[in-house]
């Protein structure tokens, strides 16, 4: 029986995915995107029945997806980057840590202990001229015969000169193993390389992004096709966790999420992606909750009078035009305030913008004014502007889609409206206005 990690095997089906992605960027290498169509490759493929080299468990031996995740898995690229991009269809091995765990479990003998050392050193703040000369040395404390360099070439030692900011990784291997890379980054200086551009928020196992059932769980990736892979992702909807992979549950409506990834090198642009629900509803307000519709452009003010105003919501529903007239600049900027009408007491009340009615529960709000309120509360927004925030902006509205701005008195105990008639007005003014 041959080591699964023995013989021609393993080394043609990395050979292909050395020849395909190329090794002389490791950034890429690390989280770089597959291309759909695999055609040329077809015929270099070691397509078998499952075994050791099914690394992804889908029945399938392909070098775009299990010999990638071996060769990042020996690269040291570990969390969410190990499998972004690099999953099979109907992969049931689907997780970083199966993944991980799964190699692992037969390379017990692969070389320990080792390194790189760069000569002349950089860093971040001590960047080196473009062009200079640096010689990388990997070694291990036992184990290894043989090292592999992510820019294809062999042996204990190499000499590069970037151009711009670039990591390299050795692989150490035995004649039976082969051992995790261990890698250095080269800083050079004015290189902006590094940010991660090209992302992208892919569902699993949800890929076609087909509607699901309620309470499915779906795991979110973020992937990236270029610069360094982001490390940190920060998610709206009050999700906590900083990974660049994580899984939700689908809830009752359809959800979409926003995530901004970065690396040491700085933020990339917000993503997102929708879960979308079958059957979600755009609706969950309670009985006695009040709705009105907002005409764009509006022709006034809109006056609500609310006798008892207590655990009612209001939701006010907006169509956004798919042409606008007059045209939008860049930086046109609408708002929307709420106010008493003179001579009734303030009272403080908190706003979301969501697609949902009344929606006060999702945490997925294209505006949040949850957990704080205002007794004249006032929101910016923006129409058609990717970037809301460069013009001023706290949130965007897109042709053709219908939006909710959802008021509920503050919840924090103040009973103004408990006792008076609360008459509130509605304040919304068009970016082209």
């Amino acid at each position: 029986m041959h080591h699964p990690f023995d013989g021609r095997r393993l080394r043609g089906l990395l050979g292909i995915v050395v020849a395909t992605l190329g090794l002389n960027c490791a950034p890429a290498l690390a989280a770089d995107a597959l291309p759909d169509s695999r055609s040329p490759l077809r015929a270099a493929e070691a397509v078998a029945v499952a075994g050791p080299l099914d690394i992804d468990d889908n029945g399938v031996v392909d070098a775009l997806t299990d010999g990638l995740l071996l060769l990042r898995y020996f690269m040291g690229v570990r969390g969410d980057a190990l499998i972004v991009n690099a999953l099979g269809q109907n992969a049931q091995r689907h997780t970083a840590d199966a993944v991980a765990d799964y190699i692992a479990s037969f390379n017990s003998g692969a070389p320990s202990g080792c390194t790189v050392v760069a000569q002349p050193t950089s860093s971040v703040g001590s960047p080196l001229a473009a062009g200079t000369s640096v010689q990388l040395t990997a070694s291990c404390q036992s184990g290894a015969t043989s090292f592999f360099w992510s820019t294809g070439a062999t042996g204990p030692s190499i000499t590069v000169a970037p151009t711009q900011t670039t990591a390299y990784a050795a692989i150490p291997t035995t004649p039976q193993f082969v051992g995790s890379s261990v890698s250095t980054t080269v800083y050079v200086t004015g290189s902006s390389t590094g940010i991660a551009t090209g992302c992208s928020v892919r569902q699993y196992p949800n890929t076609a992004q087909a509607s699901v059932t309620p309470n499915t769980l779906v795991d979110l990736v973020v992937q990236c096709t270029n610069g360094f892979p982001p490390t940190l992702c920060a998610w709206s909807g009050g999700i906590a966790s900083t990974a660049c992979n994580i899984r939700v549950a689908s809830a009752a409506v359809s959800t979409t999420y926003t995530v901004t990834p970065s690396n040491q090198f700085g933020a990339s642009s917000q993503l997102s992606t929708t879960v979308n629900v079958a059957g979600a509803t755009t609706d969950v307000c309670p009985q006695g909750s009040l709705r009105y519709t907002i005409t764009w452009p509006p022709n006034s003010q809109v006056l609500l009078t609310t006798a008892g105003f207590a655990s009612q919501i209001v939701a006010f529903k907006v169509v956004v035009p798919t042409n606008f007239n007059p045209p939008l600049q860049a930086n046109d900027v609408g708002y929307f305030s709420l106010a008493e009408k003179p001579g009734t007491p303030p009272t403080p009340r908190e706003v979301t913008v969501s697609t949902i009615a009344c929606d006060f529960q999702s945490g997925n709000y294209r505006y949040n004014g949850t957990g704080f309120a205002a007794t004249s509360p006032s929101v910016n927004f923006t129409a058609n502007n990717p970037n809301p925030s460069s013009a001023g902006g706290d949130f965007n509205m897109t042709s053709g889609e219908t939006l909710y701005i959802n008021v509920r008195n503050s919840q924090n105990g103040m009973p103004a409206c408990e006792t008076f008639a609360c008459d509130m007005l509605l304040d919304f003014v068009t970016p082209n206005k």
